[in-house]
């Protein structure tokens, strides 16, 4: 008898489960928050999508931020109710950890002033009985020109002179 009325209970579960729409990110958007020595705070707001008929209940959001493979700093959100059928908006404090920004610097300029930002992490829904996580990862690149503002093609002379020197090109003598 017990173990049948467990195997209902599963059942009942996995098919409630299998019921359930996943939630989407639909929408982010970053600002920056305070700066300090150790960290630079990054806001993001997130629209989160609920396809089903019933509220979900958002413990949180836990993200890690990479650039070119070097973790830049980790965020969380505070808990959200997202709405049945819509999508809700959700606030995301994200702390890079400023003593990484002269290793993503070098990656950056060594690769031809390209980077790939990956935003790694999971949503959290309390179930009461048990905490769900959804994982997301969102991958972006982003490409600078920086350097050759520093490059010229006409060399100019003086009693200094500094070489600038970029692993794609040589910038010449300023």
């Amino acid at each position: 008898m017990r173990i049948t009325v467990i195997a209902l209970v599963a059942l009942a579960i996995t098919g409630c489960l299998q019921v359930v729409g996943k939630p989407q990110l639909k929408e982010i958007n970053s600002k920056w928050g305070k700066v300090t020595e150790s960290t630079t705070e990054i806001i993001t707001t997130v629209k989160v999508y609920n396809p089903n008929p019933f509220p979900l209940p958002l413990k949180d959001i836990l993200t890690e931020v990479y650039i070119n493979g070097i973790k830049m700093g980790e965020g969380s959100a505070l808990s959200a109710h997202i709405e049945p059928n819509s999508e809700s908006t959700v606030i995301i404090t994200t702390y890079v950890d400023n003593s990484k920004i002269p290793q993503w610097w070098r990656s950056h300029i060594t690769n031809g002033e390209e980077s790939t930002v990956s935003i790694r992490g999971y949503m959290v829904f309390d179930l009461r009985f048990i905490d769900f996580k959804v994982p997301f990862e969102i991958t972006n690149r982003f490409k600078t020109d920086i350097l050759s503002g520093f490059c010229t093609n006409v060399p100019e002379r003086s009693m200094a002179s500094l070489s600038l020197w970029s692993p794609l090109r040589r910038c010449g003598e300023l």
